[in-house]
């Protein structure tokens, strides 16, 4: 799906992704966010993206932050995933 420029209103903050002492993806505190930010009334979120940690994270921990993020919120607003990486096929592989 494409967005035309006069769907793009609103407020849609870039998120960071928490992560757990180990490293791994913190899903509880993830879910905090998200309910926090859609709660403050949002109008969508970009994670992975504004931030710049695309490019810190590994491949995995790419997915795994998109995946978590996607089933916390994918049924509570429409979702749309940045997908940014410095290599063309990382990008290809994530999208």
């Amino acid at each position: 799906m494409t967005l035309t420029m006069d769907q793009l209103i609103g407020l849609y903050p870039a998120l960071v992704t928490p992560t757990d002492a180990a490293g791994t993806v913190d899903r509880a505190a993830t879910s905090r966010l998200v309910e926090f930010l859609c709660a403050a009334g949002v109008n969508g979120l970009v994670p992975v993206g504004g931030t710049g940690e695309y490019a810190a994270l590994t491949q995995a921990e790419h997915e795994a932050s998109l995946t978590a993020f996607y089933n916390i919120f994918g049924d509570v607003m429409d979702t749309d995933m940045l997908i940014a990486a410095l290599e063309r096929g990382r990008a290809a592989k994530a999208a």
